[in-house]
């Protein structure tokens, strides 16, 4: 599978919705996710732990809408940065298969800006 790298700006406590994501394979066709979670998870920086993850098993935070086209919806609620500092953080993208091998697919920086 390909890693594709994203910057994501956003306000503080603002709502996101990332849509539509396409996750691809190696050879940049759609990826089918049937059989696979997808983990959206976001890190501080230098973390090595995150601290807020979004799952395809609750699908109002990362929901499959195209399971054979690989297209997803991410949607972070305002409550999960209202409280975090402004500043630059790292996220990724995650698809676990049946035997539990995650995969990064997609990951950059996530930058919050100051709410006016």
């Amino acid at each position: 599978m390909t890693a594709h790298i994203h910057t994501i700006e956003m306000k503080r406590g603002d709502m996101l919705r990332l849509n539509p994501v396409h996750i691809e394979t190696a050879q940049g066709e759609p990826m089918n996710l049937n059989g696979y979670e997808v983990r959206w998870q976001l890190y501080f920086p230098n973390g090595n732990t995150p601290f807020l993850v979004k799952r395809s098993t609750n699908h109002k935070d990362v929901e499959v809408v195209n399971e054979e086209a690989g297209t997803l919806k991410i949607t972070l609620a305002s409550e999960d940065t209202a409280d975090l500092p402004h500043g630059r953080y790292y996220h990724e993208i995650q698809v676990v298969d049946s035997n539990n091998q995650v995969t990064t697919v997609a990951s950059g920086a996530l930058v919050l800006l100051y709410k006016v």
